[in-house]
């Protein structure tokens, strides 16, 4: 099994023999807050104020063929937001984030089998920093 990182105990990346759980384009924005000041006759002055809370989007495409049920993910995932949970963000031994939060989630679905089950689908995951 091949280990690829996690959000807390909520969502474990892996491959494995029996399951699948990966991720795609991965994005973390980190900014900084400034103030313009503008004297009267010369060029405007820019102040540092402190940094912006980092921002992380990244896409998982979920197929039940690879040990993994796109209805268990999404109702784990809604869980997870409707009771604010906060947790490390980890990629690789990387701690890309120290206290992660869910803040959003887009879910498209796949294939869809005759009876209504979801075989395949794709989640668009939104995170920000927590303090």
């Amino acid at each position: 099994m091949a280990k690829m990182g996690n959000w807390g105990s909520y969502l474990k990346f892996e491959t494995s023999d029996k399951r699948i759980l990966t991720f795609n384009g991965f994005k973390r924005d980190v900014s900084i807050r400034t103030a313009m000041h503008v004297p009267i006759g010369s060029k405007p002055m820019v102040e540092f104020l402190g940094s912006e809370l980092q921002n992380i989007t990244f896409t998982i495409t979920v197929n039940a063929s690879r040990g993994m049920s796109p209805r268990k993910l999404e109702k784990k995932l809604i869980n997870c937001i409707a009771n604010g949970k906060i947790a490390p963000l980890v990629i690789g031994r990387r701690n890309i984030c120290s206290k992660a939060m869910l803040v959003g989630i887009s879910e498209a679905f796949g294939v869809v089998l005759k009876r209504g089950e979801l075989y395949t689908a794709q989640f668009d995951i939104t995170m920000t920093e927590y303090r």
